[in-house]
């Protein structure tokens, strides 16, 4: 249990180190930012679009709250899997991924038998 402390503080290092941290932040303070404008615009540009008559309700802060929450679910997932998917790249090139998989491992085999 103690090795799972020292490989999450790793991460965390590696993580500011490399700016991850900076950019997952901006990443949600530009949706967070930008969620009010487009729930203000959106009547606005659906009546300029279209040649029909559209009639939208006027939007309010639980829609812009909404349209947050979406687009954090939706883009957190995927900008951390792109930005930590590096990392794991890097460890399997350097070999240290390897070492960590076999340690985890090692107490399923029984001691007369060697893994193929």
């Amino acid at each position: 249990m103690r090795l799972i402390g020292v490989f999450f503080g790793k991460e965390l290092r590696e993580g500011w180190r490399r700016y991850r941290f900076l950019v997952i932040g901006l990443v949600f303070l530009i949706l967070g930012l930008e969620s009010p404008l487009v729930a203000k615009l959106t009547p606005e540009l659906l009546k300029s679009a279209l040649p029909i008559a559209v009639s939208v309700p006027t939007p309010t802060s639980l829609d812009s709250w909404q349209q947050y929450y979406k687009g954090v679910t939706q883009i957190g997932i995927f900008l951390l899997a792109a930005l930590f998917s590096a990392s794991v790249s890097e460890e399997v090139s350097r070999g240290t991924l390897v070492t960590l998989i076999i340690r985890g491992r090692r107490s399923f085999w029984p001691s007369t038998c060697s893994p193929c």
